[in-house]
């Protein structure tokens, strides 16, 4: 029952980032927010953007216009944050128990290229240049949603044969830079989510907390080397301590 509930009151509050009910008239309105909205709704992000960046270019400071702005970018990205919500609503209600963690994520986005990256980090670069007294509820949320999406297909990214999982020489090719950055979108992930409220947004602060619990709990000297050891114990690597020789 709390996850039916969970995912009710999560459509509902996904939709208050960019929907419409009346599209064609919206996309027809002197509105840019309207407008992008529309565009959106059609799934036509690249039109979307180019609205909402020459609206920003007269109105720099319009954070409606900055958080539509970075809807369109995880859009474009194929991010769909309703299943990354989802993922994380299910965790949630099984007691924060995941057999593959992050790693669960990786079937609901796109492929980890350089493109997608670079969409999802400026998206997640948008939602933080939002002042934290103009962010609404739906912003923090989303931006939660973002900051896990883009932790997670950083990870993909070294799923070299796309398999879902990491293998020894896999691991190996993430470097302690790559994995702190990782771990920082992580953590600006449960940061977003302490600004947030309702049933919704707690449920995913608990699955994100208990992600990175689970990150803290392993052996290493340091948390990019937790990460691996992190990944290795959610089906990674088949070699336990596959930290040790980097």
């Amino acid at each position: 029952m709390r996850l039916l509930l969970t995912l009710g009151s999560l459509c509902f509050a996904l939709s208050l980032s960019a929907c419409s009910n009346n599209i064609l008239g919206w996309v027809d309105s002197k509105d840019p927010a309207e407008q992008a909205a529309a565009y959106l709704d059609q799934g036509q992000a690249d039109d979307a953007i180019d609205v909402l960046e020459s609206a920003l270019q007269d109105e720099p400071s319009n954070w409606t216009y900055v958080s539509l702005l970075a809807s369109a970018k995880a859009q474009k990205a194929g991010v769909d944050t309703t299943s990354i919500a989802i993922r994380l609503a299910e965790r949630s209600a099984s007691g924060g128990e995941s057999s593959s963690g992050l790693l669960a994520l990786f079937t609901a986005l796109p492929e980890a290229n350089l493109a997608t990256l670079k969409l999802m980090s400026e998206a997640v670069d948008l939602m933080s240049s939002i002042p934290t007294g103009s962010l609404l509820n739906a912003d923090t949320f989303k931006s939660s949603l973002f900051n896990v999406s883009y932790s997670a297909l950083q990870i993909r990214f070294y799923d070299a044969d796309g398999n879902g999982t990491l293998s020894v020489d896999e691991l190996l090719q993430m470097d302690d830079k790559a994995a702190t950055g990782i771990l920082s979108s992580l953590a600006n992930a449960i940061l977003a989510t302490a600004g947030a409220s309702g049933e919704t947004s707690a449920a995913s602060a608990e699955a994100i907390a208990s992600i990175r619990a689970e990150i803290d709990s392993q052996p290493g000297a340091t948390d990019a080397e937790k990460l691996r050891n992190y990944l290795n114990s959610k089906g990674g690597a088949a070699t336990a301590g596959i930290v040790s020789g980097m």
